[in-house]
């Protein structure tokens, strides 16, 4: 049977392939979320170099080099501390000679540091001054603006389909998500929090976490507030509406007159942090309401929302 023996190369085999196959020449924008499994229509750049400013890479002092020459534990350094970094935010504060500042990783450098020692190569000798105890190089334990990215580089060619790594990579290079809570918030309510839930279950706790922990101090102030009378139901419902958090882990939080809450949202980008991706805040619009900057009144005008006048995300399935 000849017929069975009539073989063609590879090269023609291919051009008999894509010849019956029609190419592909719509772009589609989606979410980076959404993007597991899609494939890249072009070159993906870099929109901006990563990190965007000089970020530590541990907790610690942020220094200048040259104050820690020849520091050691038996003749250390001592440095009067100028301040702290808050995480989400810039340095705001620059060092002069003989100074530091408390840092935390991924926080941004301030100007006149050219180094971060860490937390555990120091000791505080009194109040408001530390003691340095070993000798810092230029550059040491500091991440430098395009280290790991350079505006303009490809980061992604064509082409590719996108696993779960390739994702992660899009979202380190932009702002992706907004949440009413962030691990990363640098308040005492949040640190307290973090140190209670991870002395407790031994992991960092969720944004769901977050929330019933809310929920339960916001119960409990109800509570209180009608002497633990909750079988009037019409008295502690009322007494639920006037409660005010100021001091939660997630932010000051409070109901508003149509019963919905008003709180912080943070703007999150992924970066990564000690070898881990982690969201880090990188702007807060504080107090937002249903409504935000509309009038109630206004909004209210509306008509409520149709499926089907209004059909659903087309990749939400």
């Amino acid at each position: 049977m000849p017929e069975f023996l009539q073989l063609v190369s590879v090269d023609e085999a291919r051009g008999a392939l894509l010849a019956g196959t029609a190419a592909l020449t719509e772009e589609e924008t989606i979410p980076t979320g959404l993007a597991l499994g899609r494939v890249t229509s072009r070159d993906i750049a870099s929109p901006a170099d990563s990190p965007s400013f000089r970020r530590s890479e541990v907790d610690g002092y942020a220094v200048r080099s040259h104050d820690t020459h020849a520091a050691s534990a038996a003749l250390p350094a001592y440095l009067s501390v100028s301040g702290e970094v808050l995480m989400g935010r810039a340095a705001g504060l620059a060092l002069a000679a003989g100074q530091a500042a408390l840092i935390h990783t991924g926080g941004h450098v301030p100007d006149g540091a050219d180094a971060v020692v860490m937390v555990e190569d120091t000791q505080v000798s009194r109040p408001g001054e530390i003691e340095v105890l070993r000798a810092l190089a230029p550059g040491e334990n500091v991440l430098q603006v395009g280290e790991d990215v350079k505006v303009g580089q490809v980061v992604l060619a064509a082409h590719v389909r996108l696993r779960a790594q390739e994702v992660g990579a899009l979202m380190g290079l932009g702002v992706v998500t907004a949440l009413n809570y962030n691990t990363a918030l640098n308040t005492p309510a949040n640190r307290a929090f973090l140190a209670a839930f991870e002395k407790a279950t031994g992991r960092s706790p969720s944004a769901f976490s977050a929330y019933t922990y809310s929920a339960a101090r916001w119960m409990a102030e109800g509570m209180k507030a009608v002497g633990g009378d909750v079988e009037d139901k019409d008295r502690f419902l009322a007494a639920l509406k006037k409660v005010s958090l100021q001091d939660d882990p997630r932010g000051p939080i409070q109901i508003d007159q149509y019963g919905s809450p008003i709180q912080n949202i943070y703007i999150r980008k992924v970066e990564q942090v000690g070898g881990r991706l982690r969201n880090t805040v990188v702007h807060t619009y504080p107090n937002v309401g249903q409504f935000w900057t509309y009038k109630p009144e206004e909004f209210l005008k509306n008509p409520v929302y149709d499926r089907d006048k209004f059909p659903g995300c087309r990749y939400c399935e």
